[in-house]
């Protein structure tokens, strides 16, 4: 995923002559979360020769464009090589095209949620994953240390995923997933900084139940802008808008969480304003409902889907998600952060994050469509609407998988008869 503007170039890098590879080009406009459009499909892609140019049917200053590159069965891993994206020289892109830095503005590459009918007639969920307002992320580097600027990379990383899944399901709590403990730090979605920074910034702390209604008000309307209604639907089968917004670090003794923490806030008609100030300020008597945990962990290998070098990374249980960094190496969003892993395919660990985070909320693997929870990089894409779709049914009728076994999620889709790690040790650890 890479956001540039009407085109952009495609070459080879140090791909073994021979090597049969075809790509897939499509694109769409920034800030959009519908599906891609296609802008060339299966067209050869050869070894060192001259780059291929891609462009888009209209003249877009703030394209954001998928490429996909599939080689024979064939190759042996290291023979690709690796692709480079540039823009056309001398074509500079719209630098109004989003509000967002790039590296989150490729993300919505992963949103292809246009017609999205399964959500618009879900009615508000607020259990299992669609009711969490707080997540707690523990990050276990052992096995592949990290130098600081792959540290800080990975936990934006993470940051994304969650933002992802939290703008994917517009018919989830409100406050679901607005704070994030990570590494020692405490994270707000966008939205509920900005309401935190006039919060504080404002006059004394209000005292009447009329002034904490207004206060609730206005932190949902930052936490979701609008609102889709449709007519003839049940009267809470509404929508919401959510944006794709990055995190945001708070000051632990910052004005502003001291006051909201002074708050007493009483009475169940303030229900947002009550959740996130009990998820900022006293965690530690949350419902266990409203409050999660997930670990990310990296190996040198064997991870409890097995050993199987086909294995990209693998759901251990409701909270463990393991990443294989020594057969595969992970880019981290950016290319002057050196990627995480030893392997000879470089792989999106946003994207396989993003897989991983679906099991964790407690969606199992979906075949068909788009959907990032194919069971295979090789026809993973986006959350697309049947995505969607499936996470509202799971979690609405209580049959989300969160108590589910180890899964794996592999470079290639299992075939028929043949089963991951089929030859090796299938023993947990």
């Amino acid at each position: 995923m890479v956001s540039a503007g009407d085109a952009l170039v495609i070459r080879t890098v140090g791909m073994k002559r021979g090597t049969h590879a075809r790509v897939n080009v499509l694109f769409k406009q920034t800030a959009d979360d519908g599906p891609f459009t296609g802008v060339c499909r299966s067209t050869p892609l050869r070894a060192d020769g001259p780059g291929l140019v891609a462009r888009a049917p209209a003249a877009l200053g703030g394209s954001l464009w998928r490429v996909e590159v599939s080689t024979e069965p064939t190759a042996e891993r290291g023979e690709v090589g690796r692709i480079e994206l540039s823009r056309v020289p001398g074509q500079a892109a719209d630098p109004d095209w989003t509000r967002l830095p790039e590296p989150w503005n490729n993300a919505l590459g992963f949103l292809c949620l246009e017609s999205s009918d399964e959500a618009f007639r879900s009615r508000r969920v607020r259990t299992g994953f669609a009711g969490k307002v707080r997540l707690d992320v523990d990050l276990d580097d052992a096995a592949s240390p990290l130098d600081a600027s792959q540290r800080a990379a990975i936990e934006e990383v993470i940051l994304r995923a969650v933002s992802l899944w939290a703008t994917a399901c517009g018919a989830c709590r409100t406050e679901q997933l607005t704070v994030v403990h990570l590494d020692g730090r405490l994270l707000a979605r966008r939205g509920l900084a900005e309401w935190l920074t006039k919060f504080g910034e404002g006059p004394t702390s209000p005292a009447s139940d009329t002034a904490m209604r207004a206060l609730d008000a206005e932190l949902v309307s930052k936490l979701e802008p609008s609102m889709v209604l449709g007519a003839g639907k049940p009267d809470d089968a509404t929508h919401a808008v959510k944006d794709l917004e990055p995190y945001e670090p708070l000051a632990p003794d910052g004005e502003a969480l001291r006051r909201l923490c002074s708050l007493e806030v009483a009475g169940g008609d303030k229900p947002v304003l009550t959740n996130v100030r009990i998820a900022l300020c006293a965690p530690k008597t949350m419902d266990e409902r409203l409050r999660s945990s997930i670990q990310v962990t990296l190996r040198r290998g064997r991870t409890y889907c097995g050993d199987d070098p086909e294995i990209i990374a693998c759901r251990a249980d409701e909270h463990l998600t393991e990443y294989n960094v020594r057969d595969y190496r992970f880019f981290l969003g950016s290319p002057s952060v050196p990627p995480i892993g030893t392997g000879a395919i470089e792989v999106d660990l946003l994207h396989a994050m993003l897989h991983e985070m679906g099991h964790w909320i407690g969606l199992g693997h979906i075949e068909g469509g788009q959907s990032v929870m194919s069971a295979g990089l090789d026809r993973s894409r986006c959350i697309d609407p049947t995505t969607v779709a499936a996470l509202i049914r799971g979690i609405a009728s209580g049959d989300a998988q969160e108590g589910a076994g180890p899964s794996a999620f592999t470079l290639n889709s299992v075939r028929p008869g043949r089963t991951v790690d089929e030859s090796s040790d299938r023993r947990r650890r």
